[in-house]
């Protein structure tokens, strides 16, 4: 049995313009906001999923990856165990 962790991850994505701006207009990124089951925290990024298999805990589906450096906020939400 082991005991997954759900998360609660903001991060900020890039953004793209389109059309003309005045280029002293302010410019910033997209706040994002995702939740899942953490399955990988490396050094550089961590890993969440949306989906485990039925019969396997090493079965994952509709993964993201995300860099740490990019994270502004990481929260664990609840813990299960399967």
């Amino acid at each position: 049995m082991r005991t997954h962790k759900v998360v609660k991850v903001e991060w900020d994505d890039s953004m793209s313009y389109r059309g003309w701006r005045d280029r002293t207009d302010k410019l910033k990124g997209a706040a994002c906001m995702s939740y899942g089951i953490l399955v990988k925290a490396e050094k550089g990024y961590i890993g969440i999923t949306h989906s485990i298999g039925a019969t396997s805990n090493d079965e994952i589906g509709d993964t993201m990856v995300i860099s740490k450096k990019v994270i502004t906020k990481f929260e664990v939400i609840s813990t299960f165990k399967r």
